[in-house]
């Protein structure tokens, strides 16, 4: 979104807070964040599945419980 449709609030704190925090840069760029926030993730019990579709997201009491592959099992 271009700044000038930001509303002020928003982009005073943005400005501020690259003001104050200046900016910085992810050791081992983004890749390096993408993967420690798997492996938390991973840590506490999630599965994790790459380059395969879902077809659909299984809900069950407003908690995901599954998902239904476009190949393959539930």
């Amino acid at each position: 979104m271009p700044p000038r449709l930001l509303p002020f609030g928003d982009l005073a704190v943005m400005l501020w807070a690259y003001l104050e925090f200046k900016p910085f840069h992810v050791k081992g760029s983004s890749q390096a964040l993408s993967n420690g926030i798997l492996e938390c993730f991973l840590q506490a019990g999630g599965e994790a599945r790459f380059s395969c579709g879902a077809q659909k997201i299984l809900l069950k009491d407003g908690k995901i419980r599954g998902y239904a592959p476009r190949k393959g099992k539930r």
